[in-house]
């Protein structure tokens, strides 16, 4: 089993519509607490082994400790805290606005840090609308000039959607003039309030078709998008189900085996993946290093299945999807195409 444990440790300087973790302004964790946090879980982290990594979150800058929260993880955590594996995601604006930006990026360097992956939604207009920012895509692109002057890597994360076809061009010319890598990502549906209000812009099978076709004039790979536009939609996924083709417990067992736990400012840990919390497991002022890693180890893998909704409702859900009337909005995956024909059947899910 893999283990992430995600420390909440800012909220975030934008409130995208399509935000899985609920952003938004929201107080940050005090370095006293992030102390406490991370020595209550060095034990954990020891019993787990290689199995187990340290990730922050949301918006890292938007908490005004970052350094010296980098540097104690540099000291206190080890190969479990590095982001060599993966880009640092940000929006740019709170990095831009510190004085001691310069200093954090050398402390992201000593984590091992290659790059910075900022999210874009379209123009100007489509972009700020989108995050709730009249600033955003101005600050997105000064931040990618800081960035790789400063030596990192930038990866554009193109997130696609009804809006992003609004003068899609034009966004793509902006990313071209930075010579800098871009890719298109399609959002993943949780069943939260917020993702059901995005589901209005959520891009259907021609949008994401006509998308891919004008990506591939400045070189993005779309042979992904191009696949799953057929393979991952509510059309696609109940047809499966309905023609006897779903098999519920295969798919879990071929699911990854990694289990994933969130630590909120208040360090309140929690059972949960992509945001959403299914299970409060203790406080670490209050939880013994036994107590932890036991209710740690009893957890089973909620990377997708049963993360929102109980092993019950799958090997149910033809009778539970029958009547719904499914549509052809594009997801990432078959668990995300079944947690929203659950959610618009009704069904409770696990989110607490």
């Amino acid at each position: 089993m893999k283990y992430t444990i995600e420390i909440s440790i800012a909220g975030c300087s934008t409130n995208c519509a399509h935000c899985y973790v609920d952003g938004g302004f929201a107080p940050y964790m005090s370095f006293e607490n992030y102390k406490i946090c991370i020595e209550k879980l060095k034990p954990l982290l020891k019993f787990l082994g290689n199995s187990a990594s340290v990730t922050l979150g949301n918006e890292l800058f938007c908490n005004p400790y970052i350094d010296e929260i980098l540097e104690y993880n540099i000291t206190q955590l080890g190969d479990h805290f590095s982001y060599s594996s993966y880009y640092v995601p940000t929006t740019g604006i709170a990095l831009l606005a510190r004085k001691d930006k310069e200093k954090i990026l050398d402390m992201l360097k000593k984590c091992r840090a290659k790059g910075f992956m900022p999210a874009l939604h379209g123009d100007e207009g489509v972009h700020n609308s989108i995050v709730n920012n009249s600033i955003a895509y101005k600050k997105l692109f000064e931040t990618e000039k800081f960035v790789s002057k400063y030596g990192f890597d930038v990866l554009f994360n193109i997130i696609v959607s009804k809006k992003l076809l609004n003068n899609f061009e034009k966004t793509l010319s902006c990313v071209q003039e930075t010579q800098k890598s871009a890719r298109l990502t399609v959002p993943v549906f949780v069943p939260t309030n917020r993702m059901r209000k995005y589901q209005s812009i959520r891009a259907d099978v021609s949008d994401c078709l006509e998308i891919a076709k004008i990506s591939d004039r400045i070189g993005i790979d779309t042979l992904n998008l191009i696949k799953h536009c057929n393979e991952h939609t509510e059309l696609a996924v109940k047809d499966l189900i309905c023609s006897g083709k779903y098999d519920y417990l295969k798919d879990k067992e071929n699911s990854p085996k990694w289990v994933f736990v969130n630590v909120t400012r208040d360090l309140n840990v929690y059972y949960g993946n992509v945001g959403a919390h299914t299970e409060y497991i203790g406080n670490l002022k209050e939880l013994s290093e036994a107590q932890l890693i036991d209710s740690i180890c009893k957890l089973s893998s909620n990377y997708d299945y049963t993360s929102y909704f109980s092993d019950e409702t799958f090997l149910k859900i033809d009778g539970l999807i029958h009547s719904v009337n499914a549509d052809d909005k594009v997801y990432p995956s078959v668990p995300d195409c079944l947690y929203s024909l659950l959610d618009k059947s009704g069904v409770k899910n696990l989110i607490i």
